[in-house]
């Protein structure tokens, strides 16, 4: 049988079992949902680490390595045993993981994820793990502490290209023409003072297009402590991020296209 007729009955199969789902009572229903969460195992060779994967988007992250090598290797590069790292946008927590595995049970993971799907597959993520180095923190990081709104793409935990109103972007990513939720952000000032988290030596910030925000709430850290750093940086802000960045003693060492809109980029402490 060929790969597109096995491709066809498979989709074929889906919708009916999709049509049999929606005719059961609301208790079966639950039910069903309850017991069909799976496990997957996340493409990282080091170890050995899952993902629930309770959504086609939860799914689409096992393959974050794959997504991003460079990631995986400036972890592996820069990461050891007893470092503190923060992860600014950290989704259902991929790299959250790997990261903990790196720094072990001396070191600290700092996991910032605003988005409450995300934040819910995350926890549910680090406690199927077993890591007990990581702080999951339900905030934005920013230049400001308050309350922003944002037009989500998705309520589906593993989703992302969230809208922060800050860069153009197209809606139609959208479902049902945007979503709005509110957030709650903090500066780095309020993060380290009042919540008492430790200082990173290294970050790695992918926040959809709020990068210059975080860099700003972040100016102290990142003149003080920080030695390494890889961003997602949107094109838009490329000029006036890397200009900061440099103000504050970085350098880009690589920049990776990952598509039209965004780059990452490998920036070090200029004297490391």
């Amino acid at each position: 049988m060929s790969i597109k007729m096995n491709k066809k009955i498979l989709i074929t199969t889906e919708k009916i079992i999709l049509k049999v789902i929606k005719l059961l009572p609301i208790k079966l229903k639950v039910l069903f949902s309850q017991y069909t969460i799976s496990n997957v195992k996340l493409d990282y060779k080091a170890r050995d680490i899952f993902l629930s994967a309770s959504s086609k988007n939860e799914f689409y992250r096992r393959k974050s390595c794959e997504k991003e090598p460079e990631t995986v290797r400036w972890l592996e590069k820069n990461l050891a045993i007893g470092d503190v790292f923060w992860d600014i946008g950290a989704n259902v927590g991929a790299y959250t993981l790997i990261a903990a595995n790196l720094v072990g049970d001396q070191g600290d993971v700092i996991s910032f994820e605003p988005e409450p799907s995300n934040f819910y597959a995350l926890n549910r993520n680090i406690r199927l793990n077993k890591f007990s180095n990581v702080t999951p923190l339900c905030l934005a990081l920013a230049d400001e502490n308050k309350v922003f709104e944002i037009s989500l793409s998705s309520f589906e935990p593993g989703s992302a290209s969230h809208d922060w109103g800050l860069i153009k972007k197209d809606s139609a990513h959208l479902e049902d023409g945007g979503m709005t939720q509110k957030i709650l952000c903090a500066n780095g000032d309020f993060i380290i003072n009042e919540l008492k988290i430790p200082l990173p030596k290294i970050l790695k910030i992918d926040v959809d297009g709020a990068e210059l925000l975080v860099i700003k709430g972040l100016d102290k850290i990142l003149k003080f402590n920080v030695a390494h750093l890889i961003i997602e940086l949107s094109q838009v802000n490329y000029k006036i991020a890397m200009s900061r960045l440099k103000d504050l003693g970085f350098e880009e060492v690589e920049s990776i296209d990952k598509h039209e809109a965004y780059n990452i980029l490998l920036v070090n402490r200029s004297n490391v």
